[in-house]
């Protein structure tokens, strides 16, 4: 199971805290519904994985699709 925070550091730059299991599954899905709209609309999205327990390859592609969409938006 993961848990997620979003809070605002600064005028346009989103900090996400992910906290338990980022892998396969619903919990996954809930976390790429979270992350992609915020890297669409928000220059500086930071995400913070120091309270993550476990990644699996299917969580680290949800951070690389993020990243994807951050860069494709222009920033």
């Amino acid at each position: 199971m993961v848990q997620y925070e979003v809070r605002e550091i600064s005028p346009g730059h989103i900090e996400v805290r992910l906290e338990g299991d980022l892998v396969i599954g619903p919990d996954g899905a809930k976390v790429r519904g979270c992350l992609n709209p915020l890297a669409e609309k928000f220059p500086e999205l930071t995400v913070d994985l120091s309270r993550l327990r476990k990644i699996d390859s299917t969580g680290i592609g949800i951070l690389m699709v993020a990243h994807a969409i951050s860069g494709a938006s222009g920033h």
